[in-house]
């Protein structure tokens, strides 16, 4: 690779020459260029200046950093470092199964991992990097030594998967299911459903798995997994406690069991989709169920730990939903301990805000034993629903939790992420 062709790959201009031989290894974090690499100039870098002048053969970006290294000035840096990932993925020649859906995309992008990996090399984009920017970030991770790269596709607003799509050009797409996750962006489920469809613009309907439960997705003429009948793949006979998800699963008239190290009512379907993907790619479900069953939680999502004094953390303060509530409200109810619900609001539901908030309040007042801290705003509206009901800023959770004493109770810690109630797991881990 040299400075010319990568001006024309990112459509820049070269404004000075470099000085080190090219590696076509590019990023965007200093922390993780190497020797000869390309860095790409997203935001301030100010601080980092000269550890990239000091790798980087070649800078691209709106703005130099001196004449040390290269420099291929850009219109838009973001524009550059996708076109690079486009570059890079159309060069190795590799397939994407892409992932997406309002909830459990980042379990369902590591689950189909897991099974993936019994036959295959995989990459999957880390931690929550879903956007542009970390799908762009993870296209420039491949090399020819990878047969397919998972990549989960997350949006907040109509078009963003479309710009996805149509970037990594997936060969299977697999839908979890159309919730109300950024309703208020989207006004309701039907143009979610819509903007989640937005998948196949780069693809072909063919090469789609949905969960055949949805009331949207189940009309879809594609691969299916669920309870109906109509499915291709067949979930039957879900038991669940807290820390066993067991259930039959049916195909072609054949059944197969399966026992899932982690409760929760919501792994079945998405346990379906990654064995069900591994059937299409050569991979037998005996060896399938064989790989989830050493499966490793995601931290923070709906993260089970048994503490002392009998006590369990059930943490899923990842983000939150109205169906992610719902899922940890079904497991709870597998129990007859007491239970203590810390819990944060859901954001980005704009006007559905109320109706949202009052009917998970009405659900925890259906559990017997339970006591309810609350922060955020919508919540405490509906907080009076609620005997055992209390409003509590995170400081104060974390110094009540500092003194008590529990004994016997599920801890079920849950909220959108910008709460930072992982603060209060961390003090429950600590103590107990």
């Amino acid at each position: 690779m040299n400075i010319h062709r990568l001006s024309k790959i990112v459509n820049g201009k070269i404004v000075t020459k470099n000085k080190k031989d090219i590696v076509f290894k590019a990023c965007i974090d200093s922390r993780e260029l190497i020797e000869g690499g390309i860095f790409i100039i997203i935001g301030d870098v100010y601080k980092y200046k000269e550890d990239i002048l000091k790798k980087a053969s070649v800078v691209i970006g709106e703005y130099s950093l001196g004449k040390k290294v290269g420099f291929i000035k850009v219109e838009d840096s973001i524009q550059a470092l996708k076109d690079l990932a486009k570059y890079n993925l159309d060069k190795n020649k590799l397939k994407v199964i892409a992932i997406t859906g309002s909830n459990g995309k980042t379990t369902l992008k590591e689950l189909v991992s897991c099974v993936l990996k019994t036959k295959y090399k995989v990459l999957k984009n880390n931690g929550n990097e879903n956007n542009l920017i970390g799908v762009s970030k993870t296209l420039l991770r491949l090399d020819d030594s990878y047969d397919y790269c998972v990549l989960e596709l997350g949006m907040n607003h109509k078009n963003e998967i479309s710009e996805l799509s149509l970037l990594v050009k997936p060969y299977y797409a697999l839908i979890t299911n159309i919730g109300t996750a950024h309703i208020g962006n989207l006004g309701s489920k039907k143009n979610i459903f819509q903007a989640k469809m937005e998948i196949l613009d780069g693809m072909d309907i063919n090469n789609i798995i949905v969960n055949g439960d949805d009331k949207y997705l189940k009309h879809l003429k594609c691969l299916k997994v669920g309870n109906g009948l109509f499915n291709d793949l067949k979930i039957q006979k879900i038991k669940l406690d807290l820390q066993t998800t067991s259930f039959a699963c049916k195909i072609k008239n054949k059944k197969y069991n399966v026992l899932f190290p982690y409760g929760g009512l919501h792994y079945p379907n998405l346990i379906g989709m990654a064995l069900l993907l591994g059937l299409e790619l050569d991979i037998s479900l005996e060896e399938g169920i064989k790989a989830i069953q050493n499966f490793s939680i995601v931290g923070s999502r709906l993260e089970i730990v048994t503490l002392n004094n009998n006590n369990y953390l059930i943490n899923d303060c990842y983000n939150a939903s109205y169906e992610s509530f719902m899922n940890v409200i079904s497991l709870s109810r597998t129990t007859k301990q007491k239970k203590l619900f810390i819990i944060g609001d859901i954001l980005e539901a704009g006007e559905y805000s109320n109706s949202i908030h009052l009917k998970i309040m009405k659900e925890l007042k259906k559990i017997k034993n339970t006591e309810v801290w609350i922060v955020g705003e919508y919540f405490n509206k509906y907080k009076n629903i609620l005997k055992n009901s209390y409003s509590y800023s995170k400081e104060e959770i974390i110094n009540k939790l500092s003194t008590d004493n529990l004994k016997d109770t599920i801890i079920i810690v849950k909220a959108s992420h910008k709460f930072n109630l992982d603060e209060v797991c961390s003090v429950i881990l600590n103590k107990y």
